[in-house]
């Protein structure tokens, strides 16, 4: 499963590389927060652009880790963490609302607009068996 698009992807590399955190040196601050025993399975020492390309494509087709963190999701925060004053950080911004869409749990409902359907009954189980008239047949 890919979070996002290829286009998207280039994008994001693009403007890593574009804001100068695409290097060697840059790159532990990135990956801060994900698990160090799935990153030291990346592939290192490439130019930035294709490192970065590297990287967002194995960390965009990986769902979830053991812990339940989503490594793009966390590479996401730490770019614009990085990159808030610079330009490039609505690109960042676009992709990490883009994969909040799709990671999104359930919707919750508040109670306040539930709608009770008619002839439901809220109660206990020997309330509904006396209004049926049927509560003695159980004791």
């Amino acid at each position: 499963m890919n979070y996002l698009d290829q286009q998207q992807i280039h994008s994001l590399a693009n403007a890593a590389v574009t804001a100068g955190i695409a290097d060697a040196a840059t790159r532990p601050a990135l990956f801060q927060g994900i698990d160090h025993r799935y990153s030291a399975l990346f592939a290192t020492g490439m130019a930035p652009l294709v490192q970065t390309l590297t990287d967002l494509s194995r960390l965009n087709s990986t769902e979830k880790l053991t812990d339940g963190s989503i490594p793009l999701e966390l590479w996401l925060s730490n770019v614009m963490n990085l990159t808030q004053v610079l330009h490039e950080y609505s690109t960042f911004k676009s992709a990490s609302d883009r994969l909040a869409e799709i990671t999104r749990k359930a919707p919750t409902f508040p109670l306040a607009e539930m709608k009770v359907p008619d002839g439901a009954f809220w109660g206990s189980r020997a309330d509904y068996l006396g209004r049926r008239g049927i509560a003695g047949r159980f004791s």
